[in-house]
């Protein structure tokens, strides 16, 4: 199960970055504290509002999605994969 959560590594201001995970095959876990845990198969989207602390990671066997984010977060990303 790979993990995705950049809240426990840097700091992220939520409340300016929404963001969407589309779902292309496999299955997608999005959990967070007002969604709780929410199952995204292929095809599905979830949309994370600005202000909402998430992860997502990967349910069963290989999963494969897209992140559709601001800016901002693709640059930590970035970063973070260089560490």
């Amino acid at each position: 199960m790979k993990l995705i959560t950049l809240m426990t590594l840097i700091p992220i201001d939520y409340r300016r970055d929404a963001q969407r995970a589309k779902c292309q095959e496999g299955m997608l876990l999005h959990s967070s504290p007002r969604d709780h845990t929410i199952e995204a198969s292929a095809g599905t989207t979830v949309f994370v509002s600005a202000g909402v602390a998430h992860t997502y990671y990967e349910a069963v066997g290989p999963t494969r999605y897209l992140i559709i984010m601001t800016p901002r977060l693709r640059e930590l990303i970035t970063a973070l994969q260089h560490h």
